[in-house]
């Protein structure tokens, strides 16, 4: 299905890419890193092309003949490697250690024949391509006019210009390649057979003839069809004819796919997957990859407004891919094919169901923090490199396909948390967006901020109770640290673990120290503990008793109302602190010597 949709939308995806259209038959787009230049009444010269981007130093990206080959000499057009080009093998000291210097010379000598054949066939029907015929019956690598660079590489790839003119993009010269070239391959195949993508009967090809580009964690060049082994083969059918293919559809989707690879506005990458993403109606990016604040606010605007975020029809399809290496070749994990306005509802309620409030970098509340996925799925884990296999893909599948978050990763969160002896924002964000998955969105919202009632939105009793169990456990340790300022290790960090799984083991120990220091603040600071005492009184009564043990579901509970009693403290804490400073700042008397209070200019 996969292909068959890229072999359809080709020419939808590379026009909403790059704006250019299919390349012509048996080209592809490679970087080239030398050029011969013939000139008439000039010398022929070699000099080097240079790129853009992070690739430039391995030449210019243009395009030019292509055919896969494997072990044989198969010369390539005009546009191959020192050794069919000009008969030189270029010292490599690591790929030659061990190999018959005679033999390679010999191998050599074979591929340079073979592209003057191919060159002088061409010479036929195009007189550029004639040009370059005479340049390589006269050329020798003994000429003291025509000196080889000393940094060509063995796997560099040269072409030639006549007169300032690629040779290469000569009509005539496209002419002759797709013809040569598609007999050159078909003499490989396996046979007439249908083609799975196009339905088409005729020869299909052994080898893609476009190799996937631009996959995270994988190769530079990857195959989306192939078999390296017998186990993988069947009806004598081997490589890539195991999935027969002709090469019109082998080139279209791999270039559609090359496309969406390269473009920044249909790809997203997360640790070693890479998702690819189209609409044929048009632009349609899903921001829960990336999502900036002000682009979600825009985003949510325009959805709630009943606009359609994205310049095409709610109505046209649009589709995604999750694509993982494999060695060689390119594994599909997951795929989507919905519709535009469906991701766009998915994403609302999913940003929605994230909401949680929390503190920005300056200490202000914040409750509509976007974050991205690779974020949610390192919450679980105390760093990427130990992310379980399938994370990011769930969460994906959550966010643009409404399914539900597997129970496992709720459990990988608890078991943080556990660990850590900590809930941070993002792990409460996450937590919330599981357990309110069953939950409407009316409800999920009642749990963005702190819930002091006894009946919690959507929850069941012994839910509610652990939630209110966590919201306790937080109050506790304020009270520690009222008490006790600057200690080093407090309640969370020697009894979260036993608190948010066996509350009754500690619950008791841990009421019975709070009143010591109750009773500290009572005689330091009355304020405080005024406030402490109402609140562990306000929290108790939600409390019918302390449970043995609490369930997964029931420890999740216990961490979010962990986390939101201390959000909703420090909340409290800093607007009291703001308005303090305001009513100071309005108290305090005018200086009048300040040259900015003094008069204006009449004039002004």
């Amino acid at each position: 299905m996969i292909l068959q949709l890229l072999h359809r939308d080709a020419d939808a995806i590379l026009s909403q890419t790059d704006g250019e259209p299919l390349p012509p038959s048996m080209y592809l787009k490679k970087r080239i890193r030398w050029l011969i230049d013939l000139r008439t009444g000039r010398p022929p010269a070699i000099t080097p092309l240079s790129g853009t981007g992070t690739a430039a130093a391995r030449g210019a990206e243009m395009l030019v003949p292509n055919v896969k080959r494997a072990s044989g000499v198969r010369p390539i057009l005009l546009a191959d490697k020192p050794s069919y080009v000009l008969g030189i093998r270029v010292p490599d000291p690591k790929a030659d250690l061990g190999r018959d210097p005679a033999k390679d010379e010999e191998r050599t000598l074979t591929e340079h024949r073979a592209f003057k054949e191919l060159v002088g066939e061409c010479a036929a029907v195009s007189s550029d391509a004639a040009v370059v015929a005479a340049f390589l019956d006269g050329w020798s690598k003994e000429q003291p006019s025509f000196k080889l660079p000393p940094d060509m590489e063995r796997s560099d790839l040269i072409t030639f210009a006549v007169n300032g003119r690629l040779v290469v993009e000569d009509g005539a010269v496209r002419a002759f390649w797709a013809s040569h070239g598609r007999d050159a391959a078909e003499e490989d195949a396996g046979g007439r057979m249908q083609c799975l993508v196009s339905g088409a009967w005729g020869e299909v090809e052994e080898m893609m003839p476009v190799p996937v580009k631009g996959l995270a964690g994988g190769k530079s060049e990857m195959a989306i069809i192939s078999a390296n082994s017998s186990a993988f083969e069947s009806y004598h059918l081997d490589r890539a004819r195991t999935s027969p293919v002709c090469r019109d559809a082998g080139e279209r989707f791999g270039q559609a796919l090359n496309a969406l690879l390269a473009s920044p506005d249909h790809h997203a990458r997360i640790q070693t997957a890479t998702y690819v993403y189209w609409s044929p109606g048009g632009k349609a990016a899903p921001i829960v990859f990336e999502p900036d604040p002000q682009e979600v606010r825009r985003f949510l605007s325009a959805v709630h407004a009943g606009q359609s975020y994205y310049a095409t029809a709610g109505s046209a399809p649009f589709y995604l891919f999750g694509l993982v290496p494999n060695a060689a070749r390119v594994a599909v994990r997951s795929a989507l094919e919905t519709t535009v306005g469906e991701i766009e509802r998915r994403q609302v309620e999913w940003f929605a169901r994230l909401n949680m409030i929390g503190f920005d970098e300056a200490g202000r509340a914040v409750v509509d923090r976007a974050w991205p996925i690779k974020t949610l799925a390192v919450a679980g884990y105390r760093e990427f490199k130990e992310i379980a296999p399938g994370v990011e893909d769930a969460l994906v599948r959550c966010a643009l396909n409404g399914e539900p978050a597997p129970a496992w990763l709720l459990k990988q969160l608890v078991n943080r948390c556990r660990a850590e002896r900590r809930v941070t924002h993002v792990r409460a964000a996450l937590t919330k967006f599981i357990l309110t998955q069953e939950f409407s969105l009316l409800e999920a919202s009642a749990m963005t901020n702190e819930v002091s009632t006894k009946q919690v939105a959507g929850l069941g009793p012994d839910e509610a109770q652990a939630y209110h169990l966590g919201r306790l456990f937080a109050e506790l340790e304020e009270v520690q640290r009222a008490a006790i300022p600057g200690i080093n290790a407090g309640i969370a960090d020697r009894f979260y673990g036993s608190a948010s799984s066996m509350p009754a083991s500690v619950f008791g120990m841990l009421l019975d120290g709070a009143q010591n220091h109750l009773a500290k603040l009572r005689k330091e600071r009355e304020g405080a503990y005024s406030g402490s005492q109402k609140r562990i009184e306000e929290i108790s009564v939600c409390i019918d008793r302390f449970p043995p043990t609490l369930t997964l579901k029931s420890q999740a509970h216990f961490s979010l109302g962990y986390y939101h009693h201390r959000a909703a403290r420090r909340r409290t804490v800093t607007e009291a602190a703001a308005a303090k400073r305001a009513a100071r700042a309005a108290q305090e008397p005018l200086d009048i010597d300040d040259p900015a209070l003094a008069p204006g200019d009449e004039n002004d």
